[in-house]
């Protein structure tokens, strides 16, 4: 499984054409073969901070999505921030639930 984190700090000025630029392609991205899941979230603690976590089956859909359509209009917004953009890409080899918390508080 791949998980993307892109964290990213928005003006004001530009948070409304953000906000409706990602609500269109967050739905897009869903659609996509290999998606899991694709959240957006606001920092309820800085307005102007955002995250956007997209999970993939496998490295092929990963790298599929990366060379499609709605991704070059993601990087392409991405572009107008005048802040840096943190993109973490992490190859996830192994997932546990609450059994796993439950066994290690067990222990």
């Amino acid at each position: 499984m791949i998980i993307t984190t892109i964290r990213m700090t928005v003006p004001y000025e530009k948070r409304q054409e953000m906000l409706q630029t990602v609500s269109t392609l967050t739905g897009t991205m869903r659609k996509e073969r290999g998606c899991r899941a694709c959240d957006f979230y606001i920092d309820t603690e800085n307005s102007d901070a955002f995250l956007l976590i997209e999970e993939w089956e496998t490295q092929d859909d990963f790298d599929r999505h990366v060379r499609n359509a709605a991704f070059s209009a993601l990087l392409g917004m991405l572009t107008l921030l005048s802040r840096r953009t943190d993109v973490r890409i992490n190859a996830i080899a192994d997932t546990a639930g609450m059994e796993k918390i439950k066994a290690v508080r067990a222990a």
